[in-house]
């Protein structure tokens, strides 16, 4: 059996589709999780389950919606498994009557069955069952065995839907499909289903028809449009499909629920009004949030510097020292010896030394989203975002950016406006990564041990406002403003358990630890190569090296930024392929100094330091990056302007940075 999730965006459809498959995907609280298609076995059987994009109807308003709904129209499944929001069944069940008229088998999950029970309300399921198909009420996060789901998704409901909308709409829909017949359009697909989507003016078929079909069937709904507004029936053929679903939707309801308490749809808890009122004020809002991420950073120096400290000199440094003893032993050529241990060892050990801060503020950005702040953060922010050119469906993407930029990049397909999802997609580079994340750990620790968090936070800050900026020039220049909605999905306030901290977390770690992988062990031995090698062969000083050479033909450039050694231009080189090596290059490039600490401060002063922070955090996306924005943007144009243009943003900062520090430090 193959079957495929669906459902509106943040029901749960992650959550789901990790316990179904003994996945770790990431899940967060707000809209925009998933941004493509992922298929993956259900545990403990051959069937196969798709999760898609969440959406919201079937109508192609964004990137993620398209991809979304050509898989419902395109792919080869067996049955759809609809997961419904327990706590939003109106507005839920809207998409779910359209999923139902596409005539596929289909099951529906409810999910949140523990805050329906706390809220007094339970779902007749029999009730349910007649108004629209066979049903599960489940609680997703709290379920830890999926038999029961698994052996209950096989009840499908396949008796035919079929809703009627009226006189007009009916006689429009027999005509339609008449007409679809006649050409053989898509005949393997439901004929009634194709002709509402028509109907409805859904712009995902238009690729499917030729011009002289779209032609005639404009003609036919231009004829519908007007006949229902001349009779009355409602403003427009859309709005009177809303009206007739809504009713529909409404009286099933009114039999399947009991409420024992008179909770509104949708509501949130009265309790938690005065805390939107607090988080999301106008005045003291965005103060609350930059507090809230200062306390992030401050928590994660003073736990994590303890256990970086404890897991270099008691762990680490041992170990290295052990196994080169042991290399020793092995009567292996000091050139060996120095490959292994200065090269590879050197740089993986120099970026693991900071995992307990890099873990320590995923655990505190997952408390954030799983409470819920983070959406309301987006709603906080959309008021500034409105001023540059933005809605506040930006942040989402950007919150993500700060573990990684690509998938930032890929959950920017949410933003329906192709300017808006461009510009944002263009500015998410400068939002500092967990890659940057320890660039800044090792210099903030070494240069500025009473200020670590405000540094910190002031970095994090500086990127937010160049890319805000950026977007402003970007809209003003490259792309002319369209007035858009914005909508997004408040989720109620959560708690947060240990255990749903801790899989976001261990997802988010191990994203980092795979992303990195991929560079660190490999890039730190093509270093020590380059480092160790010369144009006389091989070399001990590595002031002969080829990385010197290299270094010394851009160093110059960078002299008026305060560290302007081949050490310093070296290491942003390797940055580009991966953020990550630059300290790996630390690593490895200071391998003959009692510590990287001792060695990079022989290279920089305090002022450099903040500079190469600076330039880091702005200048050229890692190589990753760039390959998602090809993939995304589709144009060699832009990713040449990206380049060229954070490099130059990033030199000219960096520059003022280091002028007003060195007044200062």
């Amino acid at each position: 059996m193959k079957y495929i999730l669906v459902g509106n965006p943040n029901v749960g459809k992650t959550t789901f589709f990790n316990l179904m498959t003994d996945s770790n995907h990431k899940v967060t609280n707000f809209a925009g999780t998933t941004v493509d298609v992922v298929e993956r076995n259900i545990k403990k059987s051959d069937d196969i389950i798709t999760d898609i994009p969440g959406i919201r109807g079937l109508s192609h308003d964004s990137e993620d919606e398209y991809i979304a709904i050509k898989t419902i129209i395109d792919n080869d499944f067996d049955c759809i498994l609809n997961i419904i929001d327990g706590m939003n069944l109106k507005r839920n069940l809207y998409l779910t009557i359209q999923l139902l008229e596409t005539g596929r088998p289909i099951h529906f999950i409810v999910n949140l069955a523990d805050e329906l029970s706390v809220r007094g309300i339970e779902i007749k399921e029999d009730s349910f069952a007649q108004a629209f198909g066979v049903v599960q009420v489940i609680s997703a996060k709290n379920t830890k065995d999926a038999t029961a789901i698994i052996a209950g998704i096989r009840k499908t409901n396949s008796k035919p839907f079929r809703l009627n909308y009226g006189q007009t709409i009916e006689k429009y829909l027999i005509a339609a499909q008449d007409y679809l017949k006649s050409q053989a359009i898509l005949p393997e697909i439901n004929q009634r289903f194709l002709a509402i989507q028509l109907c409805c003016g859904n712009s995902f078929l238009d690729d499917l028809l030729t011009k002289e079909q779209q032609k005639k069937l404009k003609i036919m709904h231009e004829k519908l449009e007007a006949e229902v507004i001349e009779k009355g029936l409602a403003l427009s053929v859309s709005g009177l499909f809303f009206k007739v679903r809504r009713k529909y939707i409404t009286d099933a309801l009114d039999k399947s629920l009991t409420r024992d308490t008179e909770i509104a749809d949708g509501d949130l808890p009265q309790n938690t009004n005065w805390i939107d009122a607090f988080l999301l004020n106008k005045y003291i809002g965005i103060p609350i949030f930059l507090l809230l991420f200062y306390l992030v950073f401050y928590l994660t120096f003073l736990i994590g510097d303890p256990l970086t400290a404890f897991l270099e000199g008691s762990i680490l440094a041992p170990l290295g020292g052990i196994m080169r003893s042991g290399l020793v032993v092995t009567r292996l050529p000091e050139m060996g010896i120095s490959l292994l241990i200065d090269g590879g060892y050197a740089g993986f050990s120099t970026v693991v030394m900071f995992l307990p801060q890099i873990i320590l503020v995923f655990i505190f950005l997952s408390v954030l989203e799983g409470s819920g702040y983070m959406s309301r953060a987006i709603i906080l922010f959309d008021r500034l975002f409105s001023k540059i050119g933005l809605n506040g469906k930006a942040l989402a993407p950007m919150m993500i950016g700060m573990g990684c930029n690509v998938p930032a990049i890929m959950a920017a397909r949410t933003i329906a406006d192709k300017r808006e999802r461009m510009i944002t997609q263009l500015i998410i580079p400068f939002i500092s990564c967990a890659a940057r994340l320890e660039i800044y750990i090792l210099f903030i620790g070494l240069f500025f041990e009473k200020n670590q968090a405000i540094i910190l936070l002031g970095l994090n800050v500086l990127g937010f406002i160049v890319a805000l900026i950026s977007a402003k020039i970007f809209s003003l220049s490259f792309f002319k403003k369209q007035e858009q909605f914005f909508l997004v999905e408040i989720p109620p306030y959560r708690s947060v358990n240990l255990v749903y901290i801790s899989k976001m977390t261990l997802n988010k770690v191990s994203q980092f630890i795979q992303n990195a992988g991929k560079f660190i062990v490999i890039g730190s031995i093509a270093i020590w190569v380059l480092l160790s090698f010369g144009f006389t062969g091989y070399t001990t000083d590595i002031d002969t090296s080829f990385f010197a050479y290299i270094g010394h033909l851009f160093a110059w450039a960078f002299i008026p930024l305060g560290f302007g050694t081949w050490q310093a231009t070296s290491s942003l080189i390797t940055g580009f392929l991966a953020k990550e090596l630059v300290v790996a290059q630390m690593g490895v490039l200071l391998a003959d100094f009692p510590s990287v600490e001792s060695g990079i401060a022989t290279l920089f002063t305090p002022a450099g330091s903040v500079s190469f922070m600076v330039f880091n955090l702005l200048y050229i996306p890692c190589l990753s990056t760039v390959a998602v924005l090809k993939q995304e943007l589709k144009s060699w144009k832009w990713i040449i302007f990206s380049i060229v243009y954070s490099f130059v943003v990033a030199y000219v900062i960096a520059w003022i940075t280091y002028q007003i520090a060195s007044i200062f430090l």
